[in-house]
C-alpha cells in the first residue's frame, strides 16, 4: 500500500483515531485494537495505523468504502492459507462501520521503494528551510532508516564485488518472486505490483523480507501511478498474469539499479513501455548485465513486449 513509516511505533503522529471519536470506539471495541498509531497514507484516502491485539503488533489499513474494490474469496483464502511473501489479514475477513472499510493485517516496516532510496548513492535527503513539513518528516524517516541499514552492515552491493547485488538484495528479490509465485499458482492476479506495494519486515533477527501487499484490493478510482506492461497501455485492459510477470521484471530492474525503472521517468515510462523503449544509459546495470549472464537473460525474458514470452 505505498510507502510505511519507518519506527512510527515509537513516534506517534497524532492518530485521528485517539481523540474518542465512533472510528476509535470501532477499531476498540469491534477489531479489538488498542494503542493505535498512524504509520502511513496511502493512495484514494486510504490510512495504515499501527495496534497492539492480544498481545502483538499488528497493521490496520483503513479505506474508504466508495474508493475500494475488495475480493473476499482472496481475502479469506489468504486468512486461511497465509503466506510468508505476502501481506495477510490477521482476521477473518473485512470489517465495515459507515463510512469505512478496515482490515488487520501483518506489520510491516517500511516499503521496498523508502528502503532502495535510502540506501541508493545518489540519494540526497538535505532538508532546507522552507519545506513542507511533510517533506521533512520523510527526509528525516529516510535519513534514520539509511542510518540504520548501514549500521547494520546491509548494502545494495556484495563487498569486494563488481555490480553483484548483496545477499540481502538478492533475498528480498527472491522474497517478492515466491510471493508472486504463490499467487499465480492460486489464479490470483496482483495488478498493481511495483516497489511501493511491495513492504519490508525487519525481523527481531536483523533479518528483511519481503511481502506483497494489496492482495484482493483493488482501487477503483483511476490511478496514474498503477503499475502497467505493454499491453495494457490502451484502456479498458485488465491485468494478467504475464502483467504480472513483466512488473516483477521492473522492480528486479529497480533493485539491482539502485532505484531506477528500466523505462525511465514517470513522466516518459507509460509510453516507452507502450513502445518497448527501454533506457539503454544506466552505467552501473550495463556493467552488471555485462558481466552476468543469467540477468540478462532474465530481464529479456520478464520485459519481453510479449506477454507469451514471458
Amino acid at each position: 500500500m505505498g510507502r510505511l513509516i519507518y519506527e512510527a511505533m515509537d513516534r506517534s503522529r497524532g492518530s485521528d483515531l485517539g481523540d474518542g471519536s465512533d472510528d476509535e470506539v470501532f477499531v476498540r471495541d469491534v477489531l479489538r485494537i488498542s494503542d493505535l498509531k498512524e504509520i502511513g497514507k496511502g493512495q484514494s484516502g486510504s490510512t495504515v495505523y499501527l495496534g497492539n491485539r492480544d498481545g502483538s503488533c499488528v497493521s490496520v489499513k483503513r479505506f474508504l468504502k466508495e474508493h475500494v474494490k475488495v475480493d473476499n474469496q482472496i481475502i479469506d483464502l489468504l486468512f486461511n492459507k497465509p503466506h510468508p511473501n505476502v501481506v495477510c489479514p490477521r482476521s477473518d475477513g473485512i470489517q465495515y462501520d459507515s463510512q469505512f472499510g478496515y482490515i488487520v493485517q501483518d506489520l510491516c516496516h517500511f516499503s521496498l521503494a523508502d528502503l532502495v532510496d535510502a540506501l541508493s548513492l545518489s540519494s540526497n535527503f538535505k532538508i532546507s528551510v522552507g519545506d513542507a513539513q511533510s517533506v521533512i518528516d520523510y527526509q528525516m524517516k529516510q535519513i534514520a532508516l539509511r542510518d540504520r541499514m548501514q549500521q547494520r552492515g546491509i548494502e545494495f552491493w556484495a563487498p569486494n564485488t563488481d555490480c553483484y547485488p548483496s545477499n540481502t538484495m538478492l533475498k528480498l528479490m527472491r522474497d517478492i518472486a515466491i510471493g508472486l509465485h504463490y499467487l499465480h499458482t492460486h489464479g490470483i492476479v496482483h495488478g498493481d505490483l511495483r516497489a511501493e506495494t511491495v513492504l519490508i519486515v525487519d525481523d527481531d533477527d536483523g533479518v528483511l523480507s519481503a511481502k506483497i501487499s494489496d492482495v484482493g484490493i483493488t482501487t477503483v478510482l483511476q490511478v496514474s501511478s498503477r503499475a502497467t506492461a505493454p499491453e495494457l497501455c490502451d484502456a479498458g485492459r485488465p491485468p494478467t498474469l504475464q502483467s504480472d510477470i513483466f512488473c516483477l521484471g521492473c522492480i528486479l530492474y529497480f533493485c539491482l539499479s539502485g532505484g531506477r525503472h528500466p523505462y525511465g521517468d514517470f513522466i516518459v515510462r507509460k509510453s516507452r513501455i507502450k513502445k518497448n523503449k527501454q533506457k539503454k544509459d544506466d552505467p552501473t546495470l550495463a556493467s552488471l548485465m555485462k558481466k552476468n549472464v543469467e540477468a540478462c537473460e532474465l530481464f529479456n525474458n520478464l520485459l519481453s513486449s510479449s506477454p507469451h514470452s514471458r
